[in-house]
């Protein structure tokens, strides 16, 4: 079955794209901005337990905005100025106003991963401390409401100070915390027209989200009996493909110091497994940038980064990419078209999909046995890497 959001996805503009959290907010928002008041408080009842209704239909405004600029805060926890300039902004993926004060303040995610609290200072915090510091220094006079944070995922985790542990932290001091799935949301909003019925292109907006969620793997969070019995046959080559990651990034060295700790991550939406690090750039390259390295699989659910790459290797008068799975190595940032000289490459070999720099070749271009393809593969990724650390300290 194909729906209008499923087809609006698949052959969208393929200019500046982005990632499927930002076509998934951009979903939620435009049918959070249809519903009526009574859909409306319902959803937000299912999602942070907060009464709303009485608030809505007494003729409170209701703003739902996406990728709102707010400033980010500076050392002494107060915003920094200049909000035109890149590096003093931050853009969190929705927040909710009522009557003209922040409320509910989103952080979406698929199958990224969230960065962990690493600094006590802001300026280098993780994002959602940035967000809750904000949200709690905004003016909020809404008697019965409480501001809150709401963690949208599927398969990723949300931090661990996020939803409890020892000591919460002061930037969540006072917040509501939340975490819910698209698949949760999709659930709700289903719920919503179904009990209170409303016009009809609203109903078709929601099929349209759910039909969407199916066709990409996300309407459901837990497992059915098929990707069980996957899973019985993947762990068998988990350790050793965990292996060849970890022996990959502890080659990765010079680019610029760690940032933090290693993180394993299984990325579906992308097909990628291996290691990330956070890493600090030199002067006059964006911080929140991560190196990752493992491997590659492209026939992948989101095909929007593959096209890119394709793009890219047609304008070199190479050929596209093809299925076979991969080995890399990637520098890239949370955000499209933040790394400078977009047009130069460390090597031919190199491709700047959104400005990252991304590097592969097919793991069967290794040969020998297991040990002698892997001391292949590290004989060309510390090529690369020193291709990489050439390029970005010149």
């Amino acid at each position: 079955m194909s729906t209008l959001l499923v087809d609006l996805f698949k052959y969208r503009s393929r200019e500046k794209r982005e990632a499927m959290e930002d076509w998934l907010t951009e979903c939620v928002a435009a049918i959070l901005r249809e519903f009526s008041h009574e859909q409306l408080a319902k959803v937000i009842r299912d999602l942070t337990g907060q009464e709303s209704l009485e608030l809505l239909q007494s003729g409170a405004s209701c703003d739902i905005v996406t990728q709102y600029s707010i400033p980010r805060l500076n050392a002494d926890n107060h915003a920094e100025e200049h909000l035109s300039d890149v590096a003093t902004i931050q853009r969190p993926d929705m927040i909710i106003f009522i009557n003209g004060d922040a409320w509910l303040l989103f952080e979406n995610k698929v199958a990224h991963s969230v960065d962990e609290s690493r600094s006590d200072d802001l300026r280098y915090s993780s994002q959602l401390h940035r967000y809750g510091e904000w949200l709690r220094q905004s003016d909020f006079d809404e008697p019965g409401l409480t501001k809150s944070l709401i963690f949208l995922t599927h398969h990723t985790l949300p931090p661990v100070d996020f939803i409890g542990g020892r000591s919460l932290p002061v930037s969540f001091h006072g917040l509501g915390r939340h975490v819910a799935t698209w698949g949760l949301a999709g659930r709700s909003f289903k719920a919503a027209v179904e009990a209170l019925a409303g016009r009809a292109h609203v109903t078709f907006l929601v099929d349209s989200y759910c039909e969407f969620l199916e066709e990409h793997g996300l309407a459901n969070e837990y497992p059915d009996s098929k990707n069980v019995a996957l899973l019985g046959i993947q762990l068998n080559a988990l350790e050793s493909s965990r292996k060849l990651a970890a022996d990959m990034i502890a080659r990765v060295d010079g680019i610029g110091p760690w940032n933090g700790m290693k993180y394993p991550e299984t990325d579906t939406q992308y097909g990628r497994f291996g290691i990330k690090r956070w890493v600090h750039l030199p002067n006059g390259w964006p911080e929140d940038a991560w190196i990752f390295t493992g491997l590659w699989y492209p026939d992948s659910p989101d095909q929007i980064y593959r096209a890119e790459i394709d793009d890219r290797l047609a304008t070199a008068k190479r050929g596209p990419v093809t299925s076979a799975p991969k080995v890399f190595l990637l520098l890239a940032h949370d955000h499209d078209d933040m790394f400078p000289y977009s047009n130069e490459a460390p090597s031919p070999e190199w491709v700047r999909p959104v400005s990252d720099f991304f590097v592969f070749r097919d793991f069967d271009s290794f040969h020998g046995d297991p040990v002698k393809r892997a001391v292949s593969i590290f004989s060309w990724l510390d090529e690369k890497v020193a291709e990489l650390k050439s390029f970005v300290n010149s």
